[in-house]
């Protein structure tokens, strides 16, 4: 490794970890097998870590840059979301779960992948962890009103995450109103017993919502070039046709993948149906 890709990678390191407290710093820097100072309590942290790495060896500092590179992809990248689908997630209270995992299955059609605590969570993984990653990478967050919603610990904190990150709540109401700063925001009446007229009616939430429509239009697009049959095809050609508005940024690849790929080029009538949305609208 060369001096210059050794500062690149101290510096790298530097950044990420300063972030921590003072004792996480610490235990990381020597369980890689770096010096620690018992006295940090005037340092500042960014140059404490510099100082502490920056004469190490070059596998140790490999070493701990994969540890940081390996942890980030697990936030940026977590295996719990569908790969290019709109991330959704589902607050409920566990009296409730079945019907979550009906509608999250239900919404996999529409191009939505959504996270249910109780599905998503390997056992052997530190939950907090995984809802936390889940609350800090999704797209919007629905909220299942039931009269006992406000008794769990975290369904009221899971939709006061979603609100502090300005990320758009839908209130399901299903046996009260929505209270708190949820009141605010359009409330779907649901009838829990017909999940496939909630998933539709979440799905026109999202895809007319600002905050979310251009996530759910780059869902949908990236779900109809990936169709993987003809039927495939022809649902994902119906969600595209209730767009109102492709940015012509977009128009290449649909024309490619209707040319490319045989599910779509052979699907009965659906090359004819692309042509003429993307025909009518104008593109932004």
């Amino acid at each position: 490794m060369n001096t210059s890709e050794r500062i690149k990678i101290i510096q790298e390191i530097a950044r990420c970890l300063s972030s921590e407290e003072w004792t996480i710093i610490d235990l990381t820097l020597s369980q890689f097998g770096f010096p620690i100072k018992d006295d940090w309590n005037n340092s500042n942290r960014h140059d404490y870590i510099v100082t502490m790495i920056q004469n190490g060896e070059d596998d140790k500092l490999l070493a701990l840059f994969e540890h940081f590179r390996l942890k980030h992809a697990a936030i940026d990248n977590p295996s719990f979301w569908g790969k290019g689908y709109f991330k959704l997630f589902l607050s409920h209270i566990s009296s409730h779960k079945k019907e979550a995992s009906k509608l999250q299955t239900i919404l996999n059609n529409y191009a939505i992948s959504a996270f249910v605590a109780h599905e998503d969570i390997e056992p052997a993984k530190e939950w907090l962890t995984e809802i936390e990653i889940a609350l800090q990478t999704m797209h919007a967050l629905v909220a299942i009103i039931t009269s006992d919603f406000h008794s769990s610990r975290w369904t009221d904190q899971e939709v006061g995450f979603a609100l502090g990150r300005n990320i758009l709540v839908i209130p399901i109401k299903y046996e009260i109103d929505p209270y708190g700063f949820m009141a605010k925001h359009q409330a779907i009446k649901a009838n829990i017993k017909d999940l496939q007229q909630l998933a539709n009616d979440v799905f026109h939430v999202l895809l007319k919502n600002s905050r979310t429509k251009n996530f759910m239009l780059e869902a949908l697009i990236y779900k109809f070039v990936n169709s993987i049959s003809f039927l495939d095809a022809m649902a994902n050609m119906a969600l595209l046709e209730e767009v109102d508005k492709i940015p012509k940024s977009y128009f290449d690849s649909l024309k490619k993948a209707a040319k490319n790929n045989r599910q779509i080029r052979d699907a009965i009538g659906v090359p004819n149906r692309l042509e003429q949305i993307l025909k009518r609208l104008d593109g932004a």
